[in-house]
């Protein structure tokens, strides 16, 4: 070793005013710089081929822009080189630790760059497959630090702010944790310059076990376990992307004991309640009421509103003639589940083939009988107002014992008006009006004149 040399670190490296004191050969080792110079070792690990290996620390009390360990390697066969690299046979140890400990101003753990457009500024790697191992760890007391702070500069290739891997079945890719208890703390923040870069990429990479790709979360009664902001107005917050051939829910809120509040299924149907729906959306409730509910005010109205076409999404087509516009269904529970169709319906349709100016339409009842499964249309409101039974002489309007009050008419049309105990009024074959008895028996009539025709007497005996 020539204690006498020195080596200039090249401009576009240069972060901190520093030489190296003494130069190693392919083991990459180096000698301890004055305190002024504020870079407790800066080697050059120089190999033709293989991995280029750099060691040292820096114990100075100095302040300022102060390095701990700062590291350069060079090959010549593209072979991985490695900058820092510390290695540690403890269970409980850290290969790579770095603390900052003062708890005011932009402090870093840990601080990495790559100018690689594939390179990471920082890339931790827990070889351990059992037990909480960590890829990369970061820890920050300031009030406005950050535990992981990952900066891609270059603009272009497939970069990312902070990459983490572990490939253990319990472990997590990238984990952050913000102690602190107020104010703006995140666990992990990570920001990537590229249009394609990604500010936090987790990975889990095991097949099985509760793995996860990145996990949030916040202390403070003010925090947010992840947020997701979008900084433009086109920009999604959030997005949750399947896998080819997706199975499990795309999206699933959970309580503290992890059971399930509502999910969004792979097929994009929203569960409530339920973390299989089997509807668009489909509500499960165990609290009376089971409700939808729409709050308006002001000049504002709850709206149910449906709405139909022919045709696709992409080119849809004018309703015709009896197409369900909107249609409000019940169902049951029988004796070994719910029942496959609806047994009661009311159901709004088109009453013509739709145009723009002619768009008329009718509401339908159905029920179905007791004792059976079969649903059937019993009243129907038409377009112009009529209300009908499904077809002639069917249905009533009161039954013995659940009679109106009152019907009011202004036009009665032809037809028999027929009472409880079987007497009936009826048109007369010429003109007039007919009393009939329960046998249907003419007992009295009223011609166009007014005179009164009887069968039997008139007696004074009431």
């Amino acid at each position: 070793m020539n204690d006498n040399s020195t080596i200039e670190v090249p401009s576009d490296r240069r972060r901190f005013v520093r030489k190296l004191v003494g130069l190693g050969a392919a083991a990459g080792i180096g000698g301890l710089l004055l305190a002024r110079e504020k870079t407790g070792l800066l080697p050059l690990a120089q190999a033709a081929s293989g991995d280029s290996l750099l060691i040292n620390e820096n114990n100075s009390g100095d302040t300022g822009d102060i390095g701990g360990t700062t590291g350069l390697t060079a090959t010549t066969a593209g072979e991985p080189t490695f900058r820092v690299e510390n290695l540690s046979d403890q269970t409980n140890s850290s290969a790579v630790a770095g603390v900052a400990s003062n708890t005011s101003g932009i402090t870093n753990g840990v601080y990495g760059e790559s100018d690689s457009v594939d390179g990471r500024g920082v890339y931790g790697y827990a070889s351990n497959a059992s037990g909480f191992t960590y890829g990369v760890r970061g820890e920050s007391d300031s009030i406005a630090g950050y535990g992981v702070f990952g900066v891609v500069g270059n603009p272009g290739g497939s970069t990312y702010g902070v990459y983490g891997q572990s490939s253990s079945v319990q472990g997590h890719g990238v984990y952050g944790v913000a102690v602190n208890a107020s104010g703006s703390t995140y666990g992990v923040y990570g920001s990537a310059s590229s249009v394609q870069g990604c500010g936090v990429e987790g990975y889990a990479s095991n097949a099985s076990g509760g793995t996860i790709g990145v996990y949030g979360r916040s202390s403070s009664v003010q925090g947010i376990g992840v947020l997701g902001s979008a900084g433009k107005f086109g920009t999604k917050p959030m997005v949750a992307q399947g896998a080819s051939g997706q199975t499990a829910s795309l999206q699933e809120w959970q309580n503290y004991q992890r059971s399930v509040l509502a999910v969004v299924d792979a097929n994009g149907q929203l569960g409530v309640g339920t973390g299989t729906p089997q509807f668009k959306i489909n509500v499960l409730g165990v609290v009376d009421p089971t409700a939808l509910s729409f709050d308006s005010y002001g000049t504002v109205a709850s709206n149910i509103i449906g709405r139909r076409a022919e045709g696709t999404v992409g080119s849809p087509s004018a309703c015709l003639t009896d197409d369900a516009l909107l249609v409000l269904n019940g169902r049951g529970y029988g004796a070994t589940g719910f029942s496959n169709a609806s047994r009661a319906a009311i159901r709004l349709l088109a009453a013509e083939n739709w145009t723009d100016t002619a768009q008329g339409a009718y509401i339908r009842f159905e029920t179905t009988q007791a004792g059976g499964t079969n649903r059937t249309e019993r009243m129907r409101i038409t377009d112009t107002g009529d209300i009908l039974p499904p077809s002639d002489n069917v249905g009533n309007i009161g039954i013995a014992g659940q009679s109106w009050a009152s019907i009011k008419g202004h036009i009665m049309n032809a037809g028999d008006l027929v009472f409880e105990n079987g007497y009936r009024f009826t048109e007369d074959t010429g003109s007039g009006m007919r009393l009939m008895n329960e046998n249907g028996t003419t007992i009295a009539k009223f011609d166009h004149e007014g005179n009164l025709h009887i069968k039997g007497k008139v007696l004074e005996d009431l």
